[in-house]
């Protein structure tokens, strides 16, 4: 959506009588809640909860099927919350008589139409898939957009953030800023079950005086390492103090390691780690200059959520709402 659609949008809000400010930033079918007179069924959440769930599962594949199924339940209730406050900001733009031109919000639409789709045929398309219409789709854009309009009016425009207080959290919190220390690591990896008894640590102690010679480590760890890595030289990146991708051993030996260093060989169950760290940085911490952005974007996501809840809970004081 452009700025300049927003824009209109707040300006009609604003000739409304609201004051002018800066945008910023059960069963299917069944009753799920009730907001005033609108209901909202068990379908709605199930369709909205679709994308937070398609991306979760990923994260909760192997664990415990008790731990997805509370994660899904808690999604499902994260959806339904947001669908109630959906209603009671459109309850509240309704209740107060405020209006936006036809004109305005098909511009809205058809902006997002072109966006997100293309053209026409693209969207009707995907709501065939969906089975939805096209006026079910245009209802909810405009919806949408009045729910941003009105959240910028009593929501966005009231998150200010003064210096004092910036200082004041960067102070407090300097241990979140802190710069871990990390290691730009290579490494070879040999299986032993691939190689006679004894002959993965002889090879390995061979690779390591021959890296250390100037051998090319990246070479080395193409033609002997066993793992997936050998494809980009046995790089593994930047591996941190506090990093689990790599298991506690071979972390520890890493980080023991000066620039350009190539360790002794590692002998760990069934395999040989032969390592060489290329860059090492140690730990520190950052001063409020450099990290400002991110105190900013910190305090203002917590004043803009407790805003939020402000806002809703007087919502809330004004209306019926019922869960089923």
């Amino acid at each position: 959506m452009s700025l300049r659609t927003v824009a209109v949008g707040l300006l009609w809000l604003a000739c409304l009588g609201l004051p002018a400010v800066h945008a910023q930033r059960g069963l299917m079918n069944g009753v799920a809640a009730l907001v005033n007179d609108k209901v909202i069924t068990a379908d709605e959440v199930e369709v909205m909860a679709l994308t937070p769930l398609r991306a979760a599962y990923k994260q909760y594949l192997g664990r415990q099927p008790k731990q997805w199924e509370q994660k899904e339940l808690e999604i499902k209730r994260d959806v339904l919350e947001e669908l109630i406050a959906r209603q009671l900001i459109l309850a509240e733009f309704n209740t107060k008589g405020f209006r936006l031109p036809d004109s305005l919000l098909d511009e809205v639409v058809n902006t997002e139409v072109k966006s997100r789709f293309g053209n026409r045929l693209a969207l009707t398309k995907e709501l065939q898939t969906r089975n939805q219409t096209f006026e079910d789709f245009s209802r909810q854009v405009k919806e949408d957009y009045i729910v941003g309009l009105m959240r910028s009016r009593n929501v966005n425009g009231q998150v200010l953030l003064s210096p004092k207080k910036i200082e004041a959290y960067y102070n407090e919190n300097t241990a979140k800023f802190r710069v871990p220390e990390k290691v730009k690591l290579r490494m070879i990896v040999m299986d032993k079950a691939k190689r006679p008894s004894g002959a993965a640590l002889k090879l390995a102690f061979e690779l390591v005086e021959k890296a250390r010679k100037g051998g090319d480590f990246a070479e080395l760890a193409n033609s002997f390492s066993d793992d997936a890595a050998r494809a980009k030289g046995g790089d593994r990146g930047w591996i941190e103090e506090k990093d689990t991708t790599l298991r506690k051993e071979l972390r520890e030996a890493a980080l023991k390691l000066a620039a350009g260093e190539v360790a002794e060989p590692l002998d760990l169950e069934a395999s040989v780690f032969v390592l060489k760290v290329e860059e090492h940085t140690q730990s520190g911490g950052r001063s409020l200059n450099e990290v400002r952005n991110e105190v900013e974007t910190i305090l203002r996501n917590k004043e803009f959520d407790r805003l939020v809840t402000a806002w809703m809970k007087r919502l809330r004081e004004k209306a019926f709402v019922r869960y089923f």
